[in-house]
């Protein structure tokens, strides 16, 4: 398992995913990058269940922070944020490859 910093939000790869949380808090993002699709899935979260902006600036950061990390590994070479569902009403990540 390997990780990285930022503002306080750990970055980890285990095994097929790439876990973003930020320690002290409920907030964790676990994104993965199905073969058959060119972009970052998120998997499972904790989050709280409710709207603010702690929780929002999070949801950027850790996008973003998900798909650096992608790039890092090669699962992607060029990405694009999306605001996008997918079937099962999860964020979706547009990467290109």
């Amino acid at each position: 398992m390997s990780n990285s910093v930022e503002d306080g939000i750990i970055v980890e790869f285990d095994g097929d995913e790439i876990v973003v949380w930020k320690p002290g808090t409920v907030f964790l993002i676990a994104f993965n990058k199905p073969d058959y699709q060119r972009h970052l899935v998120a998997a499972r979260s904790w989050l709280a269940d409710f709207t603010s902006k702690p929780l929002a600036v999070f949801r950027a950061l850790a996008a973003q922070l998900a798909v650096n990390k992608a790039r890092s590994l090669g699962w992607i070479v060029e990405a694009t944020l999306a605001s996008k569902q997918n079937k099962f009403g999860r964020p979706v990540i547009q990467a290109y490859p």
